[in-house]
């Protein structure tokens, strides 16, 4: 006879697998009517939680939370939100960190697939999309901030508006009447990335630039410090030199920030910045960036409830959860008109 686990006491319940470990625990609210469907059940099943087998599958209330860069302030946000969440119901959550790295990523699916997590939030440093479709299949997936391709694939995804915030903050430079505005994006080989671009260059179509691989204020690298260092030395060394800066992350942000204070290039006065994401502690700066809100908040809270959805109904159809941003404005942006 098969082992009985959590999930069948659950499902015997009516509860969530949640609401039977705050039981077996004794800790956590839960209602008296649940509790005692809850023990009515444990008591028909003779469930016994000292085995050892059934604390083998019991990892079924661990949760795998994969990101692809720690340094990102929304990434940051993101883990405390999620981890906050994830607890409060009961479940445990282990963090990978991938750096960018798709064989990274690799091992950590393998592992949460092999320790028969209760489901994964992933946003994904790409090159793994056969796997993960796979995965989608028998472990409730979420995907954020980053789409992959496959037809097969189960799951539900979060992101903001990309193209949408690329464009406005771009439209807002061109309506202040800057026209040479340079670009500095992450890799466009993920979604982010060609969304984020294609917004930019959306923008531009009003004032005739339709060739976006010619365009001569782009810069592409990846998401980081590095990438925002190089990519304003690239864009203030053309002739001539751009009026404003579209950064594409926080990273790059504070990388293009960090070559213009070196360089004593005077923000907005020399040149205005603008970037997708807030900086973190920019409330401190003297000139605090304009900036494309994001929400870690509301994304990783629906990110945790649409996966315990999909714990408790795993046949549900894919959902795409997209928020909208806004413009904050700082001190870093001068009009030309």
């Amino acid at each position: 006879m098969a082992e009985v686990t959590i999930r069948d006491i659950a499902q015997a319940a009516g509860v969530s697998a949640a609401t039977v470990s705050r039981v077996l625990n004794q800790k956590g609210n839960v209602t008296p009517q649940a509790e005692a469907r809850v023990r009515a059940a444990l008591q028909q099943y003779s469930y016994d939680p000292r085995s050892r087998q059934r604390k083998k599958t019991d990892r079924r209330l661990m949760i795998g939370l994969i990101i692809s860069d720690i340094s990102n302030n929304f990434i940051i946000q993101l883990i405390k939100v999620v981890g906050e969440r994830v607890r409060n119901q009961g479940y445990s959550l282990l963090v990978g960190v991938t750096d960018e790295d798709s064989a990274k990523e690799r091992e950590y699916l393998l592992l949460l697939q092999k320790c028969n997590a209760a489901g994964i939030i992933l946003n994904t440093a790409g090159g793994n999309d056969e796997l993960i479709c796979s995965i989608s299949h028998h472990t409730p997936l979420v995907l954020m901030n980053r789409k992959i391709a496959g037809a097969s694939l189960k799951c539900d995804f979060i992101d903001t508006d990309n193209i949408a915030g690329a464009e406005m903050m771009t439209r807002y430079l061109l309506n202040l009447g800057h026209t040479r505005i340079g670009v500095i994006n992450g890799n466009t080989c993920v979604s982010t990335g060609r969304e984020r671009a294609e917004g930019f260059f959306q923008a531009l179509r009003e004032i005739g630039v339709e060739n976006a691989q010619g365009y001569p204020y782009r810069y592409e690298g990846d998401y980081s410090e590095r990438t925002g260092l190089y990519g304003a030395r690239y864009l203030l060394e053309q002739s001539p030199r751009p009026t404003a800066i579209v950064a594409m992350n926080d990273l790059i942000m504070v990388g293009a920030m960090k070559f213009l204070l070196r360089h004593k290039i005077r923000v907005p006065e020399d040149i205005s910045l603008i970037g997708y994401g807030n900086v973190s502690n920019s409330e401190l700066f003297s000139v605090p960036p304009h900036h494309i809100t994001q929400n870690p908040v509301s994304s990783g809270e629906k990110a945790v409830n649409c996966l315990l959805e999909r714990v408790k109904t795993p046949n549900l159809s894919n959902r795409e959860i997209i928020f909208t941003s806004s413009m904050m404005e700082g001190g870093s942006v001068r009009p030309l008109l």
